[in-house]
Protein backbone atom coordinates (compact mmCIF):
# COMPACT_ATOMS: atom_id res chain seq x y z
CA UNK A 1 0.00 0.00 0.00
CA UNK A 2 1.47 3.41 -0.92
CA UNK A 3 2.27 5.89 1.81
CA UNK A 4 -0.05 8.91 2.08
CA UNK A 5 1.32 12.07 0.53
CA UNK A 6 3.27 14.20 2.99
CA UNK A 7 1.74 17.56 3.74
CA UNK A 8 4.03 20.54 3.18
CA UNK A 9 4.72 22.54 6.35
CA UNK A 10 2.39 25.45 6.99
CA UNK A 11 3.37 28.99 6.11
CA UNK A 12 3.57 31.00 9.35
CA UNK A 13 3.14 34.76 9.28
CA UNK A 14 1.99 37.53 11.64
CA UNK A 15 -1.77 37.85 12.00
CA UNK A 16 -3.33 41.04 10.64
CA UNK A 17 -6.69 42.75 11.08
CA UNK A 18 -7.53 41.69 7.51
CA UNK A 19 -7.45 38.06 8.74
CA UNK A 20 -10.25 38.65 11.25
CA UNK A 21 -13.08 36.92 9.32
CA UNK A 22 -10.99 33.79 8.74
CA UNK A 23 -9.77 33.82 12.35
CA UNK A 24 -13.32 34.12 13.65
CA UNK A 25 -14.31 31.03 11.60
CA UNK A 26 -11.23 29.16 12.86
CA UNK A 27 -12.02 30.06 16.46
CA UNK A 28 -15.61 28.80 16.09
CA UNK A 29 -14.51 25.50 14.55
CA UNK A 30 -11.76 24.97 17.12
CA UNK A 31 -13.65 25.97 20.27
CA UNK A 32 -17.38 25.93 19.49
CA UNK A 33 -19.36 27.64 22.26
CA UNK A 34 -16.11 28.61 24.02
CA UNK A 35 -14.80 30.58 21.01
CA UNK A 36 -13.49 34.06 21.66
CA UNK A 37 -15.60 36.72 19.90
CA UNK A 38 -14.26 38.69 16.94
CA UNK A 39 -13.73 41.85 19.02
CA UNK A 40 -11.47 39.88 21.39
CA UNK A 41 -9.44 38.38 18.53
CA UNK A 42 -9.00 41.85 17.02
CA UNK A 43 -7.77 43.27 20.33
CA UNK A 44 -5.38 40.35 20.80
CA UNK A 45 -3.93 41.07 17.35
CA UNK A 46 -3.63 44.79 18.14
CA UNK A 47 -2.07 44.06 21.52
CA UNK A 48 0.29 41.27 20.43
CA UNK A 49 1.44 42.52 17.06
CA UNK A 50 4.05 40.18 15.56
CA UNK A 51 3.62 37.79 18.51
CA UNK A 52 0.23 36.78 17.03
CA UNK A 53 0.79 34.33 14.20
CA UNK A 54 -1.33 32.37 11.77
CA UNK A 55 -0.60 29.13 9.95
CA UNK A 56 -1.62 28.90 6.30
CA UNK A 57 -1.90 25.65 4.38
CA UNK A 58 -2.43 25.14 0.67
CA UNK A 59 -5.82 24.04 -0.60
CA UNK A 60 -6.62 22.95 -4.15
CA UNK A 61 -8.58 25.66 -5.89
CA UNK A 62 -11.27 25.51 -8.55
CA UNK A 63 -8.90 26.17 -11.46
CA UNK A 64 -6.52 23.43 -12.57
CA UNK A 65 -3.25 23.73 -10.70
CA UNK A 66 -4.47 26.67 -8.58
CA UNK A 67 -3.64 26.56 -4.88
CA UNK A 68 -5.22 28.89 -2.36
CA UNK A 69 -4.05 29.28 1.21
CA UNK A 70 -6.42 28.65 4.09
CA UNK A 71 -5.98 29.62 7.75
CA UNK A 72 -5.37 26.34 9.59
CA UNK A 73 -4.24 27.68 12.96
CA UNK A 74 -3.47 30.73 15.04
CA UNK A 75 -1.65 31.68 18.19
CA UNK A 76 -2.27 34.88 20.12
CA UNK A 77 0.38 36.20 22.49
CA UNK A 78 1.29 39.50 24.12
CA UNK A 79 3.92 41.01 26.39
CA UNK A 80 2.84 41.05 30.04
CA UNK A 81 1.95 44.51 31.31
CA UNK A 82 3.60 43.88 34.69
CA UNK A 83 6.73 42.14 33.39
CA UNK A 84 8.10 43.34 30.03
CA UNK A 85 10.44 40.33 29.82
CA UNK A 86 7.44 37.93 29.87
CA UNK A 87 5.07 36.96 27.08
CA UNK A 88 1.69 35.38 27.72
CA UNK A 89 0.36 32.90 25.18
CA UNK A 90 -3.32 33.75 25.25
CA UNK A 91 -4.70 31.10 22.92
CA UNK A 92 -3.68 28.46 20.38
CA UNK A 93 -6.31 27.34 17.87
CA UNK A 94 -6.02 24.70 15.15
CA UNK A 95 -8.72 23.71 12.69
CA UNK A 96 -10.02 20.33 13.92
CA UNK A 97 -9.57 18.89 10.39
CA UNK A 98 -5.87 19.72 10.56
CA UNK A 99 -4.91 18.63 14.06
CA UNK A 100 -2.01 16.24 14.50
CA UNK A 101 0.01 17.77 11.66
CA UNK A 102 2.40 19.92 13.70
CA UNK A 103 0.58 23.21 13.13
CA UNK A 104 0.36 24.18 16.82
CA UNK A 105 4.01 23.24 17.27
CA UNK A 106 5.03 25.44 14.32
CA UNK A 107 2.97 28.35 15.68
CA UNK A 108 4.53 28.09 19.15
CA UNK A 109 8.01 27.85 17.62
CA UNK A 110 7.37 31.09 15.71
CA UNK A 111 6.23 32.91 18.87
CA UNK A 112 9.23 31.61 20.79
CA UNK A 113 11.62 32.81 18.05
CA UNK A 114 10.01 36.27 18.05
CA UNK A 115 10.15 36.42 21.85
CA UNK A 116 13.83 35.42 21.83
CA UNK A 117 14.55 38.06 19.17
CA UNK A 118 12.97 40.68 21.47
CA UNK A 119 15.00 39.60 24.49
CA UNK A 120 12.00 38.07 26.29
CA UNK A 121 13.02 35.77 29.14
CA UNK A 122 9.79 33.85 29.86
CA UNK A 123 6.75 32.58 28.03
CA UNK A 124 3.68 31.69 30.06
CA UNK A 125 0.34 30.08 29.33
CA UNK A 126 -2.42 28.28 31.15
CA UNK A 127 -4.14 25.06 30.17
CA UNK A 128 -7.22 23.22 31.39
CA UNK A 129 -6.21 20.15 33.42
CA UNK A 130 -8.13 17.82 31.10
CA UNK A 131 -6.61 19.20 27.88
CA UNK A 132 -4.04 16.44 27.51
CA UNK A 133 -3.19 17.28 23.89
CA UNK A 134 -2.20 20.85 24.82
CA UNK A 135 -0.33 19.68 27.90
CA UNK A 136 1.70 17.22 25.78
CA UNK A 137 2.39 19.90 23.16
CA UNK A 138 3.73 22.40 25.69
CA UNK A 139 5.72 19.69 27.51
CA UNK A 140 7.40 18.65 24.23
CA UNK A 141 8.39 22.30 23.73
CA UNK A 142 10.00 22.45 27.19
CA UNK A 143 7.30 24.23 29.21
CA UNK A 144 7.09 23.21 32.85
CA UNK A 145 3.77 22.83 34.64
CA UNK A 146 3.01 24.71 37.84
CA UNK A 147 0.53 23.77 40.53
CA UNK A 148 -3.16 23.60 39.67
CA UNK A 149 -4.94 26.91 40.23
CA UNK A 150 -8.58 26.38 41.19
CA UNK A 151 -11.19 28.76 39.74
CA UNK A 152 -8.57 30.58 37.63
CA UNK A 153 -11.32 31.87 35.32
CA UNK A 154 -14.09 31.46 37.91
CA UNK A 155 -15.94 28.51 39.44
CA UNK A 156 -15.18 25.26 37.64
CA UNK A 157 -12.51 26.88 35.47
CA UNK A 158 -9.30 25.43 36.90
CA UNK A 159 -6.03 25.92 35.04
CA UNK A 160 -2.45 24.71 35.15
CA UNK A 161 0.10 27.48 34.62
CA UNK A 162 2.91 26.74 32.16
CA UNK A 163 6.33 28.37 31.96
CA UNK A 164 9.15 28.30 29.44
CA UNK A 165 12.41 30.00 30.42
CA UNK A 166 14.23 31.31 27.36
CA UNK A 167 17.97 31.02 27.34
CA UNK A 168 19.75 33.51 25.09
Amino acid sequence: MPEPARQPPPTIRPAAPSDLAALTRLEASAFGADAAPAWCLRQWIDLGGALCRIALVGESGAAVGEVAEEVAGAVYAAVASDAPARVWILSVAVDPRRRGRGIADALLAAVEREARRRGIRELMATVAPGNTASRRLFARRGYSEGDLVHAYFGPGEDRIPLLLKIVS
